[in-house]
C-alpha cells in the first residue's frame, strides 16, 4: 500500500516538476516547464496556427469557408506527456475536426443538389392552349466522399476540397409532352350574340367549364361542373324548352353549351355515360346531335377511357361557342354522321281570337332520326349507331282578329 500511495505522489510530483532541457513537443519548446504548462503551450500553438488556417469546400458555383472556431482539435496530450523521460523531439497525434460535419454536409446538399425536372406543359385557359417548359438535369455531391475528403484536407495541409457530384438526366422529351396535349377536336356552334340573357348564359357555363383537366380514367359531369341553373349561380331567364314548348325559364342557353361541348367529346374519343335528347328540334345541331341538361337529373356525362388528363377549353364570343378537347391521340378519326330518318308535319294550327292577327306560336316539323359514330383505324372504318331520337312537331298558334257583328 505505502509503495502505490508513493507512485501516485511522484507521479503528481513529477507532472508538475519542469521537463528536461531541449524537450520539443509538436515542434514547441517546453523544457523547463512543468507538464501542465507545457501541454497549455502546446495546446496554444495548436490554436494559434489554426487560427491562420482554411478550408474551403468546392460544390457546384458555390465556394464554403470554415474557420477556427468551426474547425477545432482533439489531443490526448496530458496523457501522452507522461511518456516524457528526457529531452528530445516529440511528436504526438493532433486529430483536427469539423464541427457539426454532418450538418455542414447536408447544409451544402441542400444549396447544390438539384432533382431533375421532366419537361411539363401549363394548360392556359386563354389564348396558346399550353405553354410547354423545358426540363432541366439535376445534380447530386457525394456526400460520403466529400465528408471524408474534408477530415483528410483538416489532417493534411488544408488543401480545398471540391465536392464531387453526378448530373441526373430527366427522362422525358418535350416532345413527348406535346404528344400528349394535341388538339382532340374542336367543335363550334353559333348562337346570337344580341339576345343579352341567352348569350349570358352561354358564356357563365363555357367559363364554369374552361380549363377542366379531366383525367384519365375520371367521369366528367355537366351539371356537377356548371352548377344549378340559378340566379345565385349567375344565370339569367331565357327561352327553354319545356313541355313541348319553347317557354322563359332559368338558364337558356346552357343546353347548347352541354350539346357543342357533347359533340367535341364524342369526337375525340371520349365515352358517353349519359346523354338525354331535346324534346323539340334545336337549330345550332342536327338531329341526333343534341345533348340537354336539365335540373340535377339530366346531365351530360362522359369518361376519359385513356391513360392520359384531357384539357378541356370552352369559349363564347361574337356569336361562336366553341369547345376543345385537347389530349394524347389514340390513333383513331371520328366521324359523327346524322341521318334523317323521318320528317313530322306539325298538326294544323291552332286558331285563337284576338285584336289584331298574326302568329301567336311557329308551327316547327318534327323528327326521328338516328346518329352514326364513324371511327377509322389502321386504315379500317367501322360505323355504329349511338342513338335514335324522336322530335315533337310544334303546332302553331295564329292569333285572327275578332269577327264584328253587324
Amino acid at each position: 500500500m505505502l509503495a502505490y500511495i508513493a507512485g501516485i505522489i511522484f507521479l503528481n510530483v513529477a507532472f508538475f516538476l519542469g521537463l528536461p532541457k531541449n524537450t520539443k513537443i509538436n515542434g514547441v519548446s517546453v523544457g523547463g516547464l512543468n507538464r501542465k504548462q507545457a501541454v497549455e503551450k502546446v495546446r496554444q500553438n495548436i490554436k494559434n496556427e489554426l487560427i491562420n488556417k482554411q478550408l474551403q469546400v468546392c460544390a457546384g458555383d458555390n465556394i464554403y469557408e470554415y474557420t477556427y472556431p468551426e474547425i477545432t482539435w482533439r489531443d490526448t496530450l496530458n496523457n501522452d506527456i507522461k511518456s516524457v523521460k528526457k529531452s528530445g523531439d516529440y511528436t504526438f497525434k493532433i486529430t483536427y475536426h469539423l464541427n457539426g460535419i454532418n450538418e455542414v454536409i447536408s447544409a451544402i446538399c441542400a444549396d447544390v443538389n438539384k432533382n431533375a425536372v421532366e419537361p411539363y406543359a401549363i394548360f392556359n385557359k386563354s389564348g396558346e392552349p399550353f405553354t410547354y417548359i423545358e426540363g432541366q438535369n439535376g445534380y447530386s455531391i457525394n456526400a460520403v466522399k466529400i465528408e471524408q475528403d474534408i477530415i483528410n484536407s483538416i489532417n493534411g495541409s488544408f488543401s480545398p476540397v471540391v465536392a464531387e457530384g453526378v448530373y441526373i438526366s430527366y427522362k422525358n422529351s418535350l416532345s413527348s409532352i406535346k404528344e400528349k396535349t394535341v388538339l382532340l377536336k374542336k367543335f363550334i356552334t353559333e348562337y346570337d350574340e344580341d339576345n343579352f340573357a341567352r348569350s349570358s348564359n352561354v358564356k357563365r357555363a363555357c367559363n364554369k367549364i374552361n380549363g377542366t383537366v379531366l383525367q384519365g380514367g375520371k367521369v366528367f359531369s355537366f351539371n356537377d361542373t356548371v352548377g344549378a341553373r340559378t340566379q345565385a349561380n349567375g344565370f339569367l331567364p331565357a327561352k327553354i324548352i319545356e313541355g313541348g314548348r319553347f317557354v322563359d325559364g332559368l338558364g337558356g342557353g346552357v343546353c347548347q353549351v352541354s350539346t357543342t361541348l357533347y359533340n367535341a367529346a364524342i369526337l375525340s374519343g371520349c365515352e358517353i355515360l349519359e346523354f338525354h335528347p331535346h324534346s323539340l328540334m334545336v337549330g345550332y345541331v342536327a338531329p341526333s346531335r343534341d345533348a340537354m341538361v336539365s335540373g340535377n337529373y339530366f346531365d351530360l356525362k362522359f369518361k376519359n377511357s385513356s391513360a392520359y388528363p384531357l384539357y378541356i377549353r370552352a369559349s363564347a364570343n361574337m356569336g361562336k361557342l366553341c369547345c376543345e378537347v385537347y389530349g394524347k391521340s389514340d390513333g383513331a378519326k371520328y366521324q359523327f354522321l346524322s341521318a334523317l330518318l323521318k320528317e313530322i308535319a306539325p298538326p294544323p294550327p291552332e286558331e285563337i281570337e284576338g285584336k289584331s292577327e298574326g302568329v301567336l306560336v311557329k308551327e316547327k316539323s318534327g323528327a326521328k332520326s338516328e346518329g352514326y359514330l364513324l371511327v377509322t383505324k389502321n386504315g379500317k372504318t367501322e360505323s355504329k349507331k349511338i342513338r335514335t331520337d324522336s322530335y315533337s312537331a310544334v303546332r302553331g298558334v295564329v292569333v285572327k282578329g275578332k269577327k264584328i257583328t253587324p
